[in-house]
């Protein structure tokens, strides 16, 4: 009577899991977090009629971060990541990974550029205050760093002494479009999307390292163990690097390979 018990709570207890939604987890660079969400809303739309539809739940943040979250056990199926460095900060537990996509930095004001900048020429000039660039650990703050270093001495001095930090690439852009800051390094994806944005310098690739993002496969325990869910997100893997999808990053900004 105990061993059928048993038998039936355990096949009651997969039943009611094949019944369940899948739940799949992607981590994304801030800087692609609207274009991954327009493109699992069309993986949705596309769904045949009565097929169940996995849950997506899409967390940004940088690039850094994320990684930092993947190692400490965070629920994660996809990692997009803005820098190769935080890619291969998660190998341990990837189980494939491919380019995605390419992007640009540029120098951006608010709409109004109230201060008339035109160049990086002009960041040194009395009248602008504040510049909004990322921290080196920080994917656009590594690329923006890379040109920055590279003015003259006295330049350099006075623009390090306008910089203001922030967290990631969405940070950055909140600030220009308040128009809280006179000026700041954003990607070339963010200032073609707001238009709040003024993009006024685009930096020459040959100043900064490449900007590529990579999407990873991650292993994650709970997913292995049940296969269908396993297959979701493989499915959605796939789906990220479609033509469909590419269609959405590049109409968001990006370069697609």
């Amino acid at each position: 009577m105990t061993a059928i018990l048993l038998v039936t709570i355990v096949v009651g207890c997969r039943r009611d899991l094949e019944n369940q939604p899948s739940t799949i987890h992607v981590l994304v660079a801030s800087s692609a977090a609207a274009a991954v969400q327009e493109v699992a809303g069309q993986y949705s739309d596309q769904l045949p009629d009565g097929v169940a539809q996995p849950r997506i739940v899409v967390v940004s943040g940088p690039s850094s971060g994320l990684a930092q979250q993947i190692l400490s056990g965070a629920p994660a199926d996809i990692f997009i990541s803005a820098s190769p460095k935080w890619r291969d900060a998660v190998a341990e537990r990837s189980l494939k990974s491919e380019l995605l996509l390419k992007n640009g930095l540029v120098l951006a004001t608010h709409e109004l550029n109230e201060k008339g900048i035109e160049t990086m020429a002009d960041l040194s000039h009395p009248s602008v205050g504040s510049i909004a660039i990322a921290g080196k650990s920080v994917p656009v703050g590594h690329y923006a760093n890379q040109v920055v270093e590279q003015l003259p001495a006295e330049e350099l001095r006075k623009v390090n002494s306008k910089l203001v930090f922030g967290k990631d690439a969405a940070a950055l852009v909140a600030w220009l479009e308040r128009n809280e800051v006179d000026a700041g390094f954003v990607y070339t994806s963010d200032a073609s999307r707001s238009e709040k944005l003024r993009s006024v310098q685009k930096f020459d690739s040959s100043l900064h390292d490449p900007i590529f993002y990579s999407i990873t496969r991650i292993a994650d325990e709970v997913t292995e163990k049940y296969v269908p869910r396993m297959v979701e997100c493989d499915k959605f893997f796939a789906w990220l690097q479609s033509e469909e999808a590419k269609v959405i990053f590049r109409e968001s900004g990006f370069s697609t390979p």
